[in-house]
């Protein structure tokens, strides 16, 4: 697969939020691919386009985020504000609809929620980054983590729903081999402005257009 970004790789499908939202729906992936200096260095480790992926839900009348974040650990956030300040590129991943029909979402939707709290595994990053680079063994995954980070949460709560996105290692797990799974199809890219401060009380994501005008 061709993820989107890659050199060669076709044009981006441009989404506007406002118009997607009401079609995320939940257990749906989001993929990131920063520009900072962190993401880039996950990137290049993982042999992949992506950084960073997170978990959508419905939360009232709200569309939330759920992910291990370096700072912060693992949170919910709502998903306009998630999108609408991330510096970088954001792809919209959806189940496909034979797999939907027998993942569990409602055992996903749970573990996410059970993980809020925990702590972001940097070490467990770094090790992942030194079998990369070196050859050095996995961690083993726990059944009862202290700390995670982001592929390695998204695939757990898959796991503990019945359906591994990529392997049977949690902690082997990088954002780009979630993307590439045959569990999800790529949507499109989330249009956004990460200079527009986004409004938490309302969910929109802004976008800068002609002549400095905003929608969202």
């Amino acid at each position: 697969m061709t993820l989107p970004g890659d050199p060669g790789a076709i044009p981006a499908v441009q989404l506007n939020y406002g118009d997607i939202r009401g079609q995320v729906e939940d257990a749906d992936v989001l993929l990131f691919r920063g520009t900072i200096f962190f993401s880039r260095a996950i990137e290049k480790i993982s042999h992949g386009a992506y950084s960073h992926c997170a978990i959508a839900a419905n939360w009232a009348e709200r569309k939330m985020l759920l992910q291990a974040e370096l700072m912060g650990g693992i949170q919910a956030v709502p998903m306009s504000v998630a999108v609408g300040t991330y510096k970088g590129q954001v792809d919209w991943y959806k189940i496909v609809p034979a797999v939907r029909a027998k993942l569990d979402v409602a055992a996903l939707l749970a573990e996410a929620r059970a993980d809020l709290g925990l702590t972001y595994a940097t070490s467990d990053l770094l090790r992942v980054a030194a079998h990369n680079l070196f050859g050095v063994s996995l961690p083993e995954d726990s059944d009862n983590p202290h700390a995670l980070f982001c592929s390695q949460y998204v695939e757990r709560c898959f796991r503990k729903a019945g359906v591994s996105l990529c392997k049977d290692s949690d902690v082997g797990t990088s954002p780009s081999e979630i993307a590439d799974s045959n569990v999800l199809k790529f949507m499109g890219t989330i249009v956004h402005d990460p200079n527009i401060v986004p409004d938490r009380s309302a969910d929109s994501v802004a976008v800068a257009i002609a002549k400095g005008t905003k929608i969202g």
